[in-house]
C-alpha cells in the first residue's frame, strides 16, 4: 500500500510545483523553497529532531535565516 500511495504524492508535489512555479516565477519559488528548509532545520535542530543531538538556536543561525528572508524579499521585490 505504501509505493502507490508514494507514487500518488509524487505526482501531486509535481503538479502543485509546476503550478506554483508558473504563477509566481522560479526564482521567487526556489528562494522560498530554500527559506522553508533553512527556517525548517533550525527548528528541527532546536528540538533534536529523529533522534539528532539538539542544538541551541543561536545568533548566528539567526542571522542566516534573517539573511534568506531578506534574500526572498530581494527576489520578490525585484520583478
Amino acid at each position: 500500500m505504501v509505493y502507490p500511495l508514494s507514487g500518488l504524492l509524487s505526482m501531486a508535489v509535481f503538479y502543485i510545483v509546476t503550478w506554483v512555479v508558473v504563477r509566481v516565477s522560479l526564482a521567487l519559488f526556489i528562494a522560498a523553497q530554500s527559506l522553508g528548509m533553512v527556517a525548517g532545520s533550525l527548528v528541527m535542530d532546536a528540538f533534536g529532531a529523529f533522534g539528532a543531538p539538539s542544538h541551541e538556536i543561536t545568533a548566528p543561525r539567526v542571522l542566516g535565516v534573517t539573511i534568506v528572508v531578506v534574500g526572498v524579499v530581494v527576489v520578490r521585490t525585484s520583478r
